[in-house]
């Protein structure tokens, strides 16, 4: 019975050691966390440059379309914006954000991101199109173009009328 003792002290010692959580581990649980990614069929290995805003932290990152995410950390007492820099031929299309535990609101360019509790995670993915594709407005008349195109077709309708007339002789 003596020798079993040691060993029940030696296996209580070493498995209250594995299930105390590191100071890194708590860190870890109380901040959030967001991956930034790109999609850009056609782009190849063009790079698109961000912009991400913390209170009194500027800084800038890139991503090549389909390569591997941004991961950025989050103060639950902080905020985030991420802004993609216009890129020539390129035009954002979308950003589309599968989260947990965060709030995104879309902003012009980019998204604007808050931790609202502990743990909140996501993935934002940036989707761009060549601008010669991107959605643009397509031109329509005015209500006043569209009266002056009515008149203008009624005076050839009437011009046409009088000279049907005129060649019948009536």
């Amino acid at each position: 019975m003596r020798s079993l003792t040691p060993t029940l002290l030696f296996v209580l010692a070493v498995s209250a050691f594995l299930f105390i959580p590191s100071p890194g581990d708590e860190a870890r649980a109380q901040s959030c966390s967001i991956s930034i990614c790109k999609s850009a069929p056609g782009a190849g290995d063009t790079v698109f440059t961000f912009t991400g805003q913390r209170p009194g932290d500027i800084f800038e990152f890139d991503l090549v379309a389909g390569s591997e995410c941004a991961f950025l950390p989050l103060d639950p007492t902080n905020d985030l914006r991420v802004v993609e820099v216009a890129l020539p031929d390129w035009v954002l299309a979308d950003v589309d954000c599968g989260v947990s535990g965060l709030e995104i609101t879309p902003i012009r360019g980019g998204i604007f991101v808050e931790c609202p509790a502990p743990g909140g995670s996501g993935t934002c993915t940036f989707i761009n199109a060549p601008e010669s594709i991107s959605i643009r407005p397509i031109p329509t008349l005015s209500e006043w173009g569209m009266l002056a195109a009515a008149a203008g077709l009624g005076l050839a309708g009437a011009f046409y009328v009088l000279r049907r007339r005129k060649t019948a002789g009536v």
